[in-house]
């Protein structure tokens, strides 16, 4: 394996030494506490590039360029990306922050992992189904989550409660005017 040229560019851009600019890729790619082993200039510096990015609260790993040579990224949120085309395509103003629908996109699966991809995308599709005019759809990310603090919604996790309902319901159709006893 070969390590992308790239990279070693990017270290040259930013005055950082290769060789442990490297090392400190390696430790991070290989899910090794960078933190503790390597000195934190070292650390700090590879941060600033963005070559990947860490964050620290949802203990998450997402790499912005291939650290070896014929590897591509993959990132396990890239499908929110698909996500958000939806809302673009109803008012193209509305597409949001990438950035912002996958950080709020964890978060929400964080909070309500019971709710699968599949749900995700039906209830953003059925949200389309009721919107009347184009130009009031949500921007993608506060369609996630929306406020802070005790004010903070998901208009996400309305649909999707929708969502399984009405799948469940269909399920057992004779379910509905039953009179529980």
């Amino acid at each position: 394996m070969e390590i992308n040229p790239t990279i070693k560019q990017i270290l040259t851009q930013y005055n950082i030494d290769v060789d442990e600019g490297i090392l400190v890729l390696l430790g991070i790619y290989f899910k090794l506490d960078v933190d503790r082993i390597l000195p934190e200039e070292a650390v700090k510096a590879v941060n600033i590039t963005h070559i990947v990015d860490r964050d620290y609260n949802l203990s998450t790993i997402n790499w912005n360029m291939p650290l070896f040579n014929g590897e591509e990224i993959v990132n396990n949120w890239n499908w929110v990306i698909d996500w958000i085309e939806g809302f673009k395509r109803m008012n193209a103003e509305r597409g949001g922050s990438w950035r912002d629908a996958i950080k709020r996109m964890q978060e929400f699966f964080k909070i309500y992992p019971e709710f699968r991809k599949k749900d995700v995308f039906a209830a953003r599709d059925l949200y389309f189904s009721r919107v009347r005019d184009p130009r009031y759809v949500m921007h993608s990310h506060k369609f996630i989550f929306d406020g802070q603090g005790a004010m903070k919604k998901s208009t996400l996790l309305q649909y999707c409660e929708e969502v399984v309902k009405g799948k469940q319901s269909k399920e057992d159709p004779d379910i509905r005017g039953r009179i529980q006893t």
